[in-house]
């Protein structure tokens, strides 16, 4: 995945949801894009749990896929 990708999620107008995909890791879902950053050089994003119980560390070469969500969900 390239930061250029994840930037497109995130500044998507209007945004839509979706989940990060990470080998060996759960699902990690993005529903605002609050809940999402890349940090300054674009080498790793900060996704927040939804559930408030902290933040994941990810190294963006890592991510094998965003999946957006399907509208009417």
């Amino acid at each position: 995945m390239t930061a250029e990708s994840i930037k497109e999620y995130l500044r998507a107008s209007p945004f839509v949801p979706f989940t990060v995909r990470v080998p060996d890791y759960p699902p990690m879902r993005v529903p605002y894009p609050d809940f999402a950053h890349l940090s300054p050089k674009g080498k790793t994003m900060f996704v927040f749990t939804e559930k408030g119980e902290g933040v994941r560390m990810l190294d963006v070469v890592m991510i094998t896929v965003l999946e957006p969500e399907q509208q009417g969900r």
